[in-house]
Order: structure tokens, then C-alpha cells, then sequence
């Protein structure tokens, strides 16, 4: 895992000035913004192990190794005497979508496998900073990156180029901007989508637990508004791994969707909280509202929650074993016993068809009978109960995978799922 650093060569010639880094780092006149940087994160981050700079050939000409008098960026970042591998790579000047791509490309395969990436884009030409920032995510995912920092040298801050000469040197103090928040809001956009389209909270964890563990650290777990942020994620955690491994017995007690809910709203007022958080915070709500405390609608709820984010074989399954929940808590029997359960399965069975054979798993067959004419004289679980047996071939083909004869195409899974679902929720109200 090396730390690299990334920058665009120009080719405008740059006069001599001071950069500063959070009002406390320096780089004292210096020609090149790349010059500063070095400097400035050589310490800042312990060291460089490779100083990768992007140029076309006109900047190799001006900027690079001129053949005027004025100092080079070449020479500059040898006379550092830093122990880094210094490389130059020629990129077209992206003057076209093939030479942008091409770009892409070229600053793609300059990155290895988990390097630390510190990028410069203070010269970058047009687009090459938007460029620079969307190529980093990419390479997040596909290289397993780590972005340590992007910044931009704001020389422009002094002035115009004739305002600037007339300035003596010790009046020449540029900012280097740190912009690596705009990296992090391009991860909270994604994250965002995770959860808002799928349903995923992994990456929200994640960048909530980058942001607070120090705070926590630091103030041995006393910042209330880290506190708050650290249970929203975990409770939003609970909850999406509740539905994504068919927790029913958690979703039935609801302990995590209620804790939720309950924060959200505590913080509501709270202009503290991460700004990024701040719009999710609706959007978790309005998920978690329906939830209540040990209440068998709250199967049907998940089951609600699979269906928006295409989590077909959850809800498949939790819709049936929340009917049988259902339809055992309105006999009055033990919904987690097992031998309950499956007399419920095999009671529907045998409605369906008449008989109860011996190709039937009979947990109990007197526990069978009373749940026979339980179901039968109540409309609502009569109606149950030939929705339930409408899904039990979709789950069996669903679970086995598709290697049984006559197994289903993928996309009949989800309709025959939103079908059933719709009936249950027109049978039993209240579930929405």
C-alpha cells in the first residue's frame, strides 16, 4: 500500500509565492504549486512513496524541463531530496471525449491495488478536476483505494498576474484549499442510492463510522451528537440485516425499527448531525413508521420493505412464515414452536386439496384438525390460507435454487410476490 500523489501539469508560467495549508503548514517561495504540496505532505502524511505527475507535451516544454532559464517542476521536486520515485506521464491535452477517455485511462493504470491517493487539482485543464474526482470513486471500488486527500493551490486569491509582480514575495500567501469533502459527498450519494433503491445501509455505516469514531474516541464515547449518529446506523444496520436474513422473530418485536424511529424524531430539530444525513433522515422515517412493538403486522411491513428494494426470496419467504405467525396467533397457539408451524403449513395443505396423506410431514395431526377448522370458519385466515398456498411451489422453486423440472423464469418471482402481497394487505388492514 503505497501513498501516492496525483497532479496536472500546466502550462502557464507560475510566479514564485508562499502556500499554506490550514494556516499552519507551509511552503515558502516556491514556483509550483506540486513543489508546496510535496512538502507540505511529505510530513503531513509521514511520506511519499511515488510523485506521479500528468502533463501534455506543450507543459513537458514550458513547465516540465524548459530549455529557458526559469526553473523547471522536474528539477524542483529533485532538489527536494525526498526519497520518493518521481514518474511523468504524457496524457493528451482532452480536447475531445476520446482524449478525456483516454485521460481516464492512463490515470487509471498509473494506480496500483490499495494505493493511498493524494490528488492535486489545481492545474487541471476543463474537466480534468471533475474528471480527477469521479475517477478516484472509481478506482475505490475497482482497485480498493484509499482517497487521502484532494486539494486545489488557490494562487488566484493574490490577484491578477500584474497585481501579483508587484507584490514582494513575503505578501504572496496562497491557500491550498482541502476539497476532500467533495469525495466523501460523491460516496454519500452513492450510499444514499444503496439505501433509498436497495435498501443497503453498509455504506452509510460505513461513512457515519469514518466521521465519528474518532470523535468518540477522543471524547471517550461523551459527544452526544456522535452518540446519536453512531445509533441511528447501528439501528439502521439492525434493521436492514433483519429483512436481509428473515429475521422474523426481530421484525415481530420490532425493538430496532422502534429505537429508529424514536431518534430520528428526537433529532429532528438537531442542525448537528451530518449534513449528508440530514436528507436520509425523512427517508428513514417514512420506512421505519408503520413499524410497531411486538406486532405480528410488522412481518407483512418487512415483507413491504423486500418488495421496494427487490428482495425477492426474503419476501417470499417472510410473507409466508408471517401468514403462518398470523394465523397461529389468531389460534391462540405458540407461533415459535416448530411442531405449530408446520401444522399450519400442512392444515393449509390439506384445505387445498381435501386430504392429508401420508406424503404429508404431519407435526401433529390433532393440532392439524383444530387449525383445519379454525381456518375455516374465519374468512380472514380462509383467505390467508389460499394465498399461502398459492406462493409454497414459487418459495420451493425459489429455495432449491431453479434445478427442479419446470423451474420458473426470474422474473415471474417478483409479480406472483407484489401479487399476493396486494391481497394480503386488501384481506388484513392496517399492514400500511
Amino acid at each position: 500500500m503505497e501513498k501516492v500523489f496525483l497532479s496536472f501539469l500546466g502550462t502557464n508560467r507560475y510566479l514564485p509565492c508562499h502556500y499554506y495549508l490550514n494556516n499552519n503548514e507551509y511552503a515558502e517561495n516556491v514556483n509550483f504549486v506540486q513543489e508546496a504540496m510535496v512538502k507540505i505532505f511529505y510530513k503531513k502524511y509521514e511520506k511519499l512513496d511515488k510523485v506521479i505527475i500528468f502533463l501534455t507535451k506543450k507543459a513537458r516544454q514550458i513547465n516540465w524541463e524548459p530549455e529557458t532559464k526559469e526553473p523547471g517542476l522536474k528539477g524542483c521536486l529533485k532538489d527536494l531530496n525526498l526519497p520518493f520515485k518521481l514518474i511523468d506521464v504524457e496524457i493528451p491535452e482532452g480536447k475531445s471525449s476520446e482524449e478525456i477517455w483516454k485521460i481516464f485511462e492512463i490515470v487509471y493504470n498509473s494506480l496500483q491495488d490499495e494505493d493511498n491517493v493524494i490528488l492535486d487539482i489545481t492545474h487541471g485543464f476543463r474537466s480534468l478536476p471533475m474528471l480527477g474526482i469521479v475517477l478516484l470513486n472509481y478506482a475505490r471500488f475497482l482497485k480498493r483505494i484509499k482517497v487521502l486527500g484532494i486539494y486545489y493551490g488557490a494562487f488566484e486569491v493574490l490577484g491578477t498576474k500584474d497585481e501579483i509582480e508587484k507584490l514582494p514575495i513575503n505578501e504572496r500567501n496562497a491557500p491550498i484549499f482541502d476539497l476532500t469533502n467533495f469525495e466523501k459527498l460523491q460516496r454519500w450519494s452513492i450510499a444514499a442510492e444503496n439505501f433509498v433503491d436497495y435498501g443497503r445501509t453498509d455504506k452509510i455505516y460505513e461513512l457515519v463510522k469514518e466521521k465519528i469514531d474518532p470523535i468518540l474516541k477522543d471524547t471517550k464515547g461523551q459527544d452526544e451528537i456522535a452518540q446519536r449518529e453512531r445509533d441511528i446506523i447501528n439501528n439502521l444496520k439492525n434493521v436492514s440485516n433483519n429483512l436481509y436474513t428473515v429475521r422474523g422473530k426481530l421484525t415481530y418485536e420490532g425493538n430496532s425499527f422502534i429505537e429508529l424511529k424514536n431518534i430520528i424524531r428526537n433529532i429532528d430539530t438537531n442542525e448537528n448531525i451530518s449534513n449528508p444525513l440530514k436528507p436520509l433522515k425523512e427517508k428513514i422515517l417514512s420506512k421505519v413508521l408503520p413499524f410497531s412493538t411486538n406486532d405480528v403486522l410488522n412481518g407483512f411491513r418487512g415483507v413491504k420493505w423486500c418488495i421496494d428494494h427487490d428482495l425477492i426470496q426474503q419476501g417470499i419467504t417472510l410473507l409466508q412464515e408471517t401468514i403462518i405467525t398470523y394465523i397461529l396467533e389468531k389460534s391462540k397457539l405458540d407461533w415459535q414452536v416448530l411442531n405449530n408451524r408446520v401444522a399450519v403449513s400442512d392444515a393449509i395443505k390439506s384445505i387445498n386439496i381435501d386430504k392429508i396423506d401420508d406424503g404429508f410431514n404431519v407435526a401433529n395431526e390433532e393440532i392439524v384438525q383444530v387449525l383445519i377448522q379454525t381456518i375455516r370458519k374465519d374468512e380472514t385466515l380462509f383467505r390467508l390460507s389460499k394465498l399461502f398456498e398459492k406462493l409454497r411451489d414459487y418459495r420451493n422453486d425459489i429455495n432449491h435454487g431453479g434445478y427442479l423440472k419446470n423451474a420458473r423464469k426470474p422474473d415471474k418471482f417478483k409479480n406472483k410476490l407484489l401479487n399476493i402481497f396486494n391481497k394480503v394487505v386488501e384481506t388484513i388492514p392496517g399492514i400500511l
